[in-house]
């Protein structure tokens, strides 16, 4: 019931025009802290308490074609 009044008079999706949505969509997946709690949701198995650290670098340089080693 909170959440249903906190949602009251606040902007809704369809307010938004296809630009905004995919503006939104673009930040959504292009964020860092967003990915990463995704992957460690999909592979708790592999995510660690230091997930975060160097994953970008690391993915891009084991995929062969890394411009960072």
């Amino acid at each position: 019931m909170k959440l249903a009044s906190l949602a009251k008079n606040r902007v809704k999706i369809i307010d938004f025009t296809n630009k905004d949505r995919g503006n939104l969509l673009d930040l959504f997946v292009n964020n860092e802290r967003t990915l990463l709690k995704i992957y460690e949701i999909l592979f708790p198995h592999r995510a660690t308490p230091n997930a975060g650290a160097g994953v970008s670098n690391s993915m891009v340089n084991d995929s062969g074609n890394g411009i960072y080693g």
